[in-house]
């Protein structure tokens, strides 16, 4: 049967007799990407070497210098003070490479984007650079909660639900240290106990209006503002052993993150180069094409006294 026009002759079209919309799925790892836009997180990033650059340097080292920490002492005319030195305590970061490749056929590239060209046309670029700055979010997120195995101070009570007092204790020493603002990460059962201990209190607490907030949910993976300095979130994969399950709270200094920009070669097909992230596609055996997704980044604990960890049962 010789071929036709496209509007007729169905059986030599092209054309799908169902029309799929594609549509990105729901998962708690998108709650990754609602906390690197808090304003503690704002503030790492935004000293952050790597989103201006410091030509040459692999890595990045913080000296923290105890200044201001001292006090005047009484002491008698003609008699030199008892003389203390400066501390300086350094914090070294290097970048580790962190990849992602998403592999699909050509044909599949060309059918998703709807134009029936071959190439990678917008929606599918779009598509693709989504996915690789939430795949840098997410692994940005893991990085940090990872953290929480490294830090020396902890609330909460091994084997028993997170309470109010460990939280809102955690808030008061941090603050007493000096930090000005906050974040905490726990995850679904941790945002569940704080939530039942808090609104079992009774009394004033319970009818204050932060806690509200844990009945209007404002967006996905945020509970909101207590006491007026901690933003909360819920992530998911904290670390965890021996049963109990470690949320993380930190001011600006107690983190912090380095990203080494590595620009893709002459000759890459480059799908995105925004300098911390490389989104690059190449094409493999078989008529496939695989989309790397690289980023050069690491992130330390920058200060003890700028971050804690809520110990509470998994």
């Amino acid at each position: 049967m010789a071929p036709g026009p496209l509007y007729s002759d169905l059986e030599n079209t092209n054309q799908a007799l169902v029309t799929i919309g594609v549509i990105a799925a729901l998962t708690t790892a998108k709650n990754n990407a609602t906390f690197a836009m808090s304003p503690v997180m704002q503030a790492v990033l935004g000293r952050d070497p790597g989103f201006a650059p410091i030509i040459g340097a692999l890595g990045i080292q913080t000296s923290i210098m105890n200044l201001g920490q001292a006090a005047l002492a009484a002491t008698a005319e003609g008699v030199d003070p008892t003389a203390t030195d400066f501390a300086v305590a350094p914090a070294t970061l290097t970048p580790a490479r962190q990849a992602l490749q998403r592999v699909m056929s050509d044909f599949g590239a060309a059918k998703i984007d709807g134009l029936l060209r071959g190439d990678i046309g917008p929606q599918l670029l779009n598509a693709l650079i989504a996915d690789g700055v939430s795949g840098w979010s997410n692994r940005l997120a893991a990085l940090t909660k990872a953290l929480a195995s490294s830090v020396t101070g902890t609330a909460g009570t091994s084997g028993a639900p997170l309470a109010w007092s460990s939280f809102s204790d955690s808030v008061y020493e941090l603050m007493e240290q000096g930090n000005s603002g906050l974040v905490c990460f726990v995850d679904l059962k941790g945002a569940k106990d704080l939530r039942d201990d808090a609104t079992s209190l009774g009394g004033a607490i319970a009818n204050d209006a932060q806690m509200l907030q844990f009945s209007n949910l404002s967006q996905p993976g945020y509970i909101g503002r207590f006491m007026g300095v901690c933003d909360v979130y819920m992530l998911p994969s904290l670390y965890a052993t021996g049963g109990d399950t470690y949320g993380l709270m930190f001011g600006e200094a107690g983190i912090h993150t380095k990203h080494e920009a590595v620009p893709l070669g002459v000759g890459a097909d480059v799908i995105a180069d925004v300098g911390f992230l490389t989104i690059e596609a190449k094409r493999g055996a078989g008529s496939t094409t695989k989309i790397d997704t690289v980023a050069h980044m690491a992130v330390g604990i920058r200060e003890q006294n700028g971050i804690r960890r809520l110990r509470y049962l998994t």
